[in-house]
C-alpha cells in the first residue's frame, strides 16, 4: 500500500488489534479527512473561531 502512517499510536493499534496498517488506514481515513476539512475552514475562514471567542471573552 502506498499509503505511510508514521507515529507510535497507530503503530500499537495495528499491533495490539492483530490488523495489518494497511487495513488499520483505510479504517481511519473517513475520520482524517474529516479533521482535514475542519481544520481547512478553520484556516481559511478565522471568524469561525474568533467570534464565538468574543461572545465569551467580551
Amino acid at each position: 500500500m502506498a499509503l505511510v502512517a508514521v507515529g507510535m499510536v497507530p503503530n500499537v493499534v495495528a499491533d495490539v488489534s492483530r490488523i495489518s496498517m494497511g487495513s488499520l488506514i483505510r479504517g481511519v481515513w473517513p475520520f482524517m479527512l474529516a479533521q482535514l476539512i475542519m481544520l481547512a475552514q478553520l484556516i481559511l475562514i478565522p471568524s469561525l473561531v474568533t467570534v464565538p471567542a468574543r461572545w465569551f471573552y467580551g
